[in-house]
């Protein structure tokens, strides 16, 4: 039983005939992935990952901006996973 309190699904990808495969794709589940997301989300800062092998062919990497609820300026890291 997975005890996580946060997901991270791939909801979009362009083009979408070439991204549709990932789409559902829980990003946290990969390190490479994950530590880059959790510091945008942390600073509210733009971060990218490292270069990695996309699932579809050829390399990539991602990038991350942070979404915070609507009307919110969270100030500290706690705000910011409360919000997110």
């Amino acid at each position: 039983m997975n005890n996580k309190t946060e997901y991270f699904p791939v909801t979009y990808g362009e083009p979408q005939q070439l991204y549709r495969s990932v789409v559902g794709l829980e990003l946290s589940s990969s390190k490479v992935l994950n530590s880059p997301l959790e510091k945008s989300r942390d600073t509210g800062e733009m971060t990218t990952s490292q270069p990695f092998t996309l699932i579809t062919g050829g390399h990539g990497f991602m990038l991350y901006y942070p979404v915070y609820e609507r009307e919110s300026n969270p100030q500290t890291i706690q705000e910011r996973r409360q919000k997110i």
